[in-house]
């Protein structure tokens, strides 16, 4: 019986030399069982599938520039201690039936983000549908200082469970997903587009950052944190925050001590339905510069 396993194993290694397989992709691949283990450098376009899923990390996986990482549905992903590094383009897209399922249940070694997005990384293209986006996931991870970091990705229809800092932080589109747990939702970076998302936290919902420029915070729900919609430093465009439900947090709208006055006056708050809260809005700075207008909500 030794022999004859031995040679139906000589023939199917073959057999997966003989299709081209590429064993160095990753630093370490198990095709013998139904589980994958990656880590290193994803050095070509490469796919993960349902069929060699889940995906085991046992180092911090980096997508190269220029390559592309494609996530199938139903594809389950355990980080475990290490962090995914974008520097090129990943495409992970479930659907409503199959989901991706990310989870990250570990502290990781390194201080780091559990899914970094480099300046190098691909943007998304709304028009040509292009470019790096995590649609219809399940993501469940411990996440010190961040879950999902950097760049302008499309971030969307996800489940997204956390403990830790931040779950989102990016100047991308972050929309129709539902954020619980942990401290802090999202930081709206850069021209982020920050729309239709359920937020229940502790600390901040949506904080518009001291690195944004004319981020749009829009029709989102949140409820239950500390400060639903905090103002954090300055910026030098014009942030529009209108249409969103704040209820049950200590502070619905707040402006922080470190708030730079310069270009407030700049900044749309419209239309949004504040209730149940401590305080409607906080202003925490005392500066006779500080001019605030929400005349149009509620």
């Amino acid at each position: 019986m030794k022999v004859k396993l031995t040679c139906l194993l000589a023939v199917f290694v073959s057999g997966l030399l003989i299709a081209g397989i590429n064993f160095n992709l990753t630093k370490a691949v198990n095709y013998s069982s139904s589980e994958t283990s990656v880590g290193g450098i994803i050095s070509q376009n490469t796919t993960w599938t349902l069929e060699n899923s889940p995906y085991v990390f046992v180092d911090t996986v980096t997508v190269a520039r220029d390559v592309t990482l494609t996530i199938g549905p139903g594809v389950t992903i355990d980080m475990d201690f290490w962090s995914l590094r974008v520097e090129g383009t990943l495409r992970a897209v479930g659907n409503e039936t199959h989901r991706i399922k990310i989870k990250a249940l570990e502290q990781q070694l390194e201080y780091q983000w559990r899914i970094y997005f480099a300046d190098s990384s691909t943007p998304w293209n709304e028009v040509t549908g292009t470019g790096c986006v995590i649609e219809y996931a399940e993501i469940n991870f411990w996440c010190l200082p961040s879950g999902i970091y950097g760049g302008a990705p499309k971030i969307s229809n996800n489940l997204i469970r956390f403990t830790g800092s931040w779950a989102i932080a990016t100047g991308g589109i972050i929309s129709n997903n539902t954020i619980v747990g942990g401290y802090s939702a999202i930081c709206a970076m850069g021209n982020a587009l920050v729309l239709f998302n359920i937020i229940d936290v502790m600390e901040m919902g949506i904080t518009i950052s001291s690195t944004a420029d004319s981020p749009r915070i829009m029709w989102n729900f949140i409820r239950g944190c500390w400060d639903g919609i905090p103002f954090s430093g300055g910026w030098i465009g014009s942030p529009t925050v209108a249409n969103n439900t704040v209820v049950d947090c200590r502070n619905g709208i707040s402006f922080s001590y470190s708030l730079n006055p310069e270009g407030l006056d700049r900044a749309s708050i419209l239309y949004n339905n504040i209730y149940g809260n401590v305080y409607a809005v906080e202003v925490e700075k005392e500066d006779p510069r500080i001019t605030i207008n929400v005349t149009y909500n509620w």
